[in-house]
């Protein structure tokens, strides 16, 4: 009997997956989105996808919620925006040196008042005027409208 020749075993395709493909994220993009204060719900438009997507993502790929991700790279842009009011603060943009001065060196609007009545004033006020129109309000007198006389 001749020899049988082996035949190589079937190897078997990996498994399909099954479900959609993985989103791919950009996390470069999604830090100049967070820089400019994006929301979580405005980048998840950007990207076309749920904000639980890119949670799922940012778990899987950054080791953190995006909840702290999203924190973390806003702070770079609020610096940056710091910088950039600083800087024209410092070239003499006379409106952004009074907000800055208002918001860091608790500086504020001067208001007077002037010839007004404090409130506390404003009670006597009201019993002399009332004393001069020879209608003062004494106890157990009759308001206008209650009298006995038909």
């Amino acid at each position: 009997m001749p020899k049988r020749k082996k035949t190589p075993k079937r190897t078997r395709d990996p498994k399909p997956s099954i479900g959609r493909p993985k989103k791919q994220i950009n996390w470069s993009e999604v830090d100049k989105l967070c820089e400019i204060q994006a929301t979580a719900e405005e980048i998840a438009v950007w990207f076309k996808c749920s904000p639980d997507t890119l949670s799922r993502a940012c778990r899987a790929e950054k080791g953190k919620g995006f909840a702290e991700y999203l924190a973390e790279k806003r702070g770079r842009g609020k610096v940056s925006l710091r910088r950039k009011q600083f800087n024209l603060a410092l070239r003499g943009n006379v409106t952004m040196l009074i907000w800055l001065g208002k918001q860091w060196l608790d500086q504020s609007d001067k208001r007077e008042v002037s010839g007004g009545i404090a409130f506390r004033d404003m009670e006597q006020v009201r019993k002399k005027r009332w004393q001069q129109a020879g209608k003062a309000i004494a106890p157990g007198a009759a308001l206008a409208g209650e009298s006995d006389e038909p």
